[in-house]
C-alpha cells in the first residue's frame, strides 16, 4: 500500500497529464465511434482478411495481402479471442493510438516537462491520430500495417532513451525487438536499425550484446514468415505472388488508380504517405545523435 501511495506521491503530475491525455483520447472516439475506414476502400480488405486466415486460408499463397503478414495474423488472433466485428477492428485501432500515445508521452518526457507533454499529445490525437474519419486514418485504417508500425517505432525509441540513459542490455534488447516488429509490418523501417547499432556501437557495447539485439530484431519476421512456411506456403507460391503482384500493378485500372492521386490535388498528401516511413528514419537518427551527445 505504501508502494501505491509513494508512486501516487512521485508522479503525481504525470498521472494526471495522462489522465487528461486519455479522457481527451475517449471523447473523441466515443463522439466518432463508427464513422472510422470505409468499406469501400482499402479498409474493407483490412476486415475480412482476418476472417479469412481463421478459415485456413494461407497468406500469399490464398490470399491476396499488399502488406507484411505479421499485423493480420495479430489481428486474427484477437477475432479469435473476441469475435470479427467493426467494433473489434475500432477497438484494435484504439488500442493502437493509445499505446502510441503513451510512448510519444513517456519520449516527451525525456526532454520537456508533464504539461507540454500532454499537450503534444493532446494535438498529435485531435489533429493526426483521430481527426481523419476517411481511409487515412488510425482507428480503422487503409492498412493496420502502418499503425502497428507506428506503434512498434516509438516503443522502439523510447526503449531506446531508456538504454542510452540507464545503460542496460535488456532495454537494447527491447528496442531490437520492437523495432523487429516494426520491420515485420513495413518493410521501410530497416534503416532504422542501422541508427541503433550505430548507438551500440558508440556506446561501446560487447559484441556479444550486440549478436543478441540483432538476433531480437529479427525474431518478430522469422517467426511471423515462418508461421506461414509451416502452415504451407513454399517457394513457389511466394514467387507466384510476386508475379500476381506486379502485373496486378501493371493493370490498366491500378495505372489509372495511380494517375488519379498523384495528378489530383491529393497528390502531395499520397506522396507523403510515401515519404512517411522515411521521415521516421531520420528522426530515429537525429534522436540517437542527440540522446548520445547529452548522455555522453
Amino acid at each position: 500500500m505504501n508502494c501505491i501511495k509513494n508512486f501516487i506521491e512521485n508522479y503525481r503530475q504525470d498521472i494526471i497529464a495522462l489522465c487528461i491525455v486519455i479522457t481527451v483520447l475517449a471523447g473523441i472516439c466515443i463522439i466518432k465511434w463508427g464513422w472510422f475506414g470505409s468499406l469501400f476502400v482499402d479498409c474493407g480488405r483490412e476486415a475480412y482478411l482476418p476472417e479469412l486466415i481463421l478459415d485456413g486460408k494461407i497468406l500469399f499463397k490464398d490470399i491476396f495481402a499488399m502488406y507484411a503478414p505479421l499485423p493480420y495474423q495479430i489481428n486474427a488472433c484477437v477475432y479469435k479471442i473476441f469475435g470479427g466485428s467493426f467494433n473489434v477492428l475500432q477497438g484494435i485501432g484504439v488500442s493502437i493510438v493509445f499505446l502510441a500515445v503513451l510512448c510519444l508521452y513517456r519520449i516527451c518526457r525525456f526532454f520537456i516537462n508533464s504539461f507540454y507533454s500532454a499537450a503534444i499529445c493532446i494535438i498529435l490525437i485531435s489533429q493526426f491520430f483521430t481527426i481523419n474519419t476517411h481511409c487515412m486514418n488510425y482507428i480503422f485504417p487503409y492498412a493496420y500495417a502502418m499503425t502497428y508500425a507506428v506503434l512498434f517505432f516509438l516503443a522502439s525509441a523510447m526503449f531506446t532513451m531508456y538504454f542510452i540513459d540507464k545503460n542496460k542490455p535488456l532495454y537494447s534488447y527491447l528496442a531490437s525487438l520492437t523495432l523487429g516488429a516494426s520491420l515485420a509490418c513495413k518493410p521501410e523501417f530497416t534503416l532504422c536499425y542501422l541508427a541503433f547499432l550505430t548507438a551500440l556501437v558508440y556506446k561501446r557495447i560487447n559484441f556479444k550484446t550486440i549478436l543478441f539485439n540483432i538476433l531480437f530484431y529479427m525474431l518478430p519476421s522469422i517467426l511471423s514468415w515462418g508461421i506461414l512456411f509451416l502452415q504451407g506456403l513454399s517457394i513457389t507460391d511466394f514467387q507466384n505472388y510476386m508475379s500476381f503482384l506486379n502485373n496486378f500493378f501493371a493493370t490498366e485500372e491500378q495505372q489509372y488508380f495511380q494517375n488519379i492521386c498523384f495528378q489530383n490535388p491529393l497528390k502531395f498528401y499520397v506522396l507523403a504517405k510515401y515519404l512517411e516511413a522515411f521521415s521516421f528514419i531520420f528522426l530515429y537518427s537525429a534522436l540517437h545523435v542527440f540522446l548520445l551527445t547529452m548522455y555522453d
